[in-house]
């Protein structure tokens, strides 16, 4: 609920955001309270070992025959956990620590808001596609 209220809040009070380059980016993060955002990524980060909680308690109480697709849906669930968490965990982390001192050589590939970032396609896509796996 905190996750979805803060989206909700930064789509209220924040300006829509849309890629152009790190610079845009910089003065963005300078001009407008990011606070919602710090919130919602560390909700994302304790997100990952609740939901191996819960598939865990899922594969608990799953019937003999089931087990075995309670324990395949339990490993891709503890690699979603852990590719989100190393996503976000960057993001709050390294990505706001170099932004906030003006070192930005390198980051760029890196800012979650870079719609072709290697961060977002490689660990965070994977990490959701590896989050579907479960329901198939």
């Amino acid at each position: 609920m905190v996750f979805t209220a803060c989206f909700i809040a930064i789509a209220v009070v924040n300006p829509l955001f849309i890629w152009s380059d790190l610079s845009a980016y910089v003065a963005y993060v300078q001009k407008n309270n990011q606070t919602l955002k710090y919130v919602a990524q560390a909700c994302m980060l304790l997100f990952g070992p609740l939901y191996v909680l819960m598939l865990n308690s899922v594969h608990d109480y799953a019937s003999g025959e089931k087990k075995t697709l309670s324990r395949a849906a339990l490993a891709f669930a503890v690699v979603f956990g852990t590719l989100i968490g190393i996503h976000y965990f960057v993001q709050l982390s390294a990505v706001r620590w170099n932004v906030d001192r003006g070192h930005l050589d390198g980051i760029e590939q890196f800012v979650q808001s870079k719609p072709d970032s290697s961060c977002r396609l490689s660990i965070c896509w994977d990490g959701r596609c590896f989050s579907a796996c479960p329901l198939y």
